[in-house]
């Protein structure tokens, strides 16, 4: 068999889908990174980064500090104390009661940038005994006749109070939500630092950092939603209700947080409706700064990085894993970003935003899977209509297919593709069924793929199991019984099992007789490879018996035939005529007698190894008295009288008379041949345990050994009697044996040397 790889048909068409399929991933890649590259840059996906910052925030919130403490001007304090706003020496008389507790420092959040003679001077002066007091400045921008800005600090008497002032300018994101803070603000040529970064290097003893020398803004680090950290009502701390170990070594913050006073912002902790005051933005923003510091955003140029990664990846992903693995992939690609994105910011203070990266991955996916899909789709439709064009099982053409759209082309293609496949399929499973050999088909690997009845059969009886599965275990069981072609068998087991098998023969005789002829046939796809076997077990029982069969005739023609003759024609050359008609004539008739018999044990043989019988009704007791009467001459003259046991009721069997009688007549003359002089032959016909019908033949005579009793019912096995001259030729109980299997019966024998010997005829019954 030519085994050369072959240029197949649909070569070229693959080849162009594989060239097509490269085009296409290039142009989607490099298409996915400038989309990446446009999202990271115009920030476009920030809404979706926010989604994703502000569950991260909520997930692990930063703990909030004590050293903090809240004086809110709440909605009782309003209530108590009067109308917003309230005058300055209410402020001063509240400084005053902090000034009792000695705060570390007191950041007051609350704009006095317009004088009020007489209480100015009171409240600078409860300042000066609260020190430090931090105050905030007002920023307008644009400012008043076409200025760019306004500054507005606090009166001239508190600003000389006053530890220290900052803007205090909170700019939510698009979606109105206070993330980030502007720690510094330049407008024009000018820089203001925030209130709470002018607190926190005030209180740490930090030199301040011009402006320009650090970072802009930063994201906040919430400690969590509106209220983490202790708060009490402005009027408590007026009436002097607050322990003063409360306020002791704190830092204070004083601010609104009334609903009515405006002073309310949206934060990633909370819901839009839970507002967070202006006051605790500042506690938080202030806790950050004295603590870790805030969270600093990737720039540009990491973003991009951190986002083409992952999508570099998953493009690899598309060209070398199935689409399954590839879904698989993308989910651990998507889940490692939020939480590798979640693992700098809480452990690092860092944000880099996932969203484009996110968007990008999860917009590609279903467009490379939609575009393999339609690269599967044109395949499979060039593939099937290749397919159709092909002539189908014994020649028949494929009928036309119709369609209104693509998807019902595909449709019908795939249809007439499967009704093409299920008839091939059972013209396959039909065409094995029909074999009369055992017959397998194993892949390349060795696993059986179909395997007809006869074959299922012939393993469960002979390996206790189905054929299936791996086929060289179930060969290696009938290794024991090769006898011809051990070598090809052992060569058969070892290239089924490495996939390289090839042509090979050998015979197996198994223990019940059966001989069979073992053939695998390796069979090649169009690549040269190969695809599949084909492994036959044919039954060649018939044929080795018919070559036994001309082996006897031979050897019947050949010796036994052949040496009776030989002898009456040397006779006749060294005889005269005395001789003849004396002693020589006895010898020649005895020599021609002989002939006769061995033709006409042969023939009988022949006629019981037939397998059509005239099968008929018979009385075994009947064929006992015939088999009696034609040996009663012959016993008679050796002086043995025959003696006949018979049941009264019938003994009914099934089988050809002719032959039965001469089975049994054959056990008698045996008997009659071997047994002592002037002694007994018995016959018996009865029933034994098992229903059968048993006819006995038993002689007194010398019997025989074990070995003799082995081999007595092979051809021409000749014991010696006491009248020698009337030796047997060794075919009589070999038809015995035939013809009591040819009714479905048994021949025993039994016999101790001296003791004589019992032949046992066991018949199955009939019914009358």
């Amino acid at each position: 068999m030519n085994r050369n790889r072959l240029a197949r048909p649909g070569s070229m068409v693959s080849l162009l889908n594989r060239r097509r399929t490269a085009i296409e991933w290039v142009a989607l890649f490099l298409l996915s990174l400038g989309l990446v590259a446009l999202l990271v840059v115009t920030r476009v996906a920030d809404r979706a980064d926010n989604l994703v910052y502000d569950a991260l925030s909520r997930a692990v919130p930063r703990p909030a500090s004590n050293a903090l403490v809240i004086v809110a001007i709440d909605n009782a304090s309003l209530t108590q104390i009067g109308r917003w706003p309230w005058s300055r020496s209410v402020h001063a008389q509240a400084l005053e009661r902090l000034a009792e507790a000695r705060p570390r420092a007191v950041l007051y959040d609350i704009l006095f940038v317009e004088p009020a003679p007489g209480d100015d001077a009171r409240l600078a002066d409860a300042m000066a005994k609260a020190r430090p007091v931090f105050l905030p400045l007002l920023l307008q921008a644009p400012g008043a006749n076409g200025a760019s800005f306004d500054e507005k600090l606090p009166v001239p008497p508190l600003a000389k109070a006053m530890a220290g002032a900052g803007q205090v300018i909170a700019r939510p994101d698009d979606d109105g939500v206070v993330r980030r803070a502007r720690i510094e603000t330049v407008i024009g040529m000018r820089c203001w630092q925030h209130l709470a970064l002018v607190t926190a290097h005030a209180l740490t003893g930090t030199a301040t950092t011009p402006c320009g020398r650090g970072p802009a803004e930063g994201l906040v680090p919430y400690a969590g939603p509106a209220g983490r950290y202790p708060t009490v009502p402005f009027s408590a701390v007026l009436k002097g209700e607050v322990p003063a170990e409360l306020l002791a070594g704190k830092i204070v913050l004083v601010g609104a947080s009334a609903s009515g006073l405006g002073d309310q912002y949206a934060t990633p902790m909370q819901s839009r409706r839970d507002l967070m005051s202006g006051v605790e933005f500042q506690a938080n923003l202030l806790d950050a700064l004295l603590g870790t510091g805030l969270r600093t955003e990737a720039g540009t140029a990491w973003t991009l990085v951190y986002s083409f990664v992952p999508l570099v990846i998953l493009w690899i992903g598309f060209l070398y894993l199935p689409p399954r693995s590839n879904l698989l992939l993308a989910a651990l690609l998507l889940s490692l970003l939020v939480l590798f994105s979640g693992w700098l910011l809480i452990e690092h203070a860092l944000w880099i935003r996932p969203a484009p990266a996110i968007i990008v991955m999860a917009l590609f996916l279903p467009i490379w899977g939609w575009r393999r899909l339609a690269a599967a789709s044109r395949y499979f439709v060039t593939e099937l209509n290749r397919l159709r064009e092909e002539p189908g099982i014994l020649g028949m053409a494929a009928p036309s297919v119709a369609a209104a759209d693509r998807l019902e082309l595909q449709m019908n293609l795939l249809r007439d593709a499967v009704r093409q496949v299920r008839e091939l399929k059972h013209f396959i499973e039909q065409s094995q069924a029909s074999l009369p050999d055992a017959t397998l088909v194993t892949d390349a690997r060795g696993i059986i793929a179909l395997a007809n009845d006869r074959a299922q059969q012939f393993w469960e009886h002979y390996a206790l199991r189905r054929a299936q599965g791996s086929l060289p275990p179930l060969l290696q069981a009938l290794r024991p019984h090769i006898t011809d072609g051990l070598a090809e068998f052992d060569a058969l087991i070892d290239s089924m099992g490495d996939g390289t098998a090839t042509e090979q023969e050998c015979e197996i005789d198994l223990v019940d007789g059966g001989a069979y002829l073992l053939r695998i046939k390796p069979c090649f796809d169009v690549d040269g490879s190969f695809s599949f076997g084909i492994v036959r077990l044919t039954d060649i029982s018939e044929l080795r018996a018919t070559a036994r069969q001309r082996d006897t005739m031979l050897q019947f023609l050949t010796h036994d035939m052949r040496s009776p003759q030989t002898s009456i024609l040397a006779l006749l050359a060294n005889a005269n005529e005395t001789d003849i008609a004396g002693d020589l004539s006895w010898r020649i008739a005895g020599h021609a007698r002989q002939t006769l018999d061995l033709a006409e044990e042969f023939v009988q043989i022949a006629r019981a190894e037939a397998a059509d019988y005239e099968m008929e009704l018979l009385d075994l007791r009947d064929v006992a008295v015939e088999a009696a009467d034609q040996l009663w001459a012959q016993a008679q003259a050796r002086g043995m009288k025959i003696l006949l046991e018979a049941d009264k009721d019938e003994l009914l069997v099934r089988g050809n008379a002719s032959l039965l009688a001469r089975a049994v007549a054959n056990l008698v003359s045996n008997a009659v041949k071997y047994g002592e002089a002037d002694g007994e032959v018995r016959i018996r016909t009865s029933v034994d345990d098992a229903g059968r019908a048993i006819c006995t033949v038993e002689d007194d005579g010398r019997g025989m050994s074990p070995e003799q009793v082995a081999r007595l019912f092979e051809r021409f096995s000749r014991f010696v009697p006491a009248n020698a001259e009337e030796a047997g030729i060794g075919l009589g109980l070999v038809l015995v044996r035939t013809v009591a299997a040819g009714h479905g019966g048994v021949i025993e024998c039994a016999s101790e040397p001296g003791k004589g010997s019992r032949f046992t005829l066991r018949l199955p019954r009939a019914e009358s």
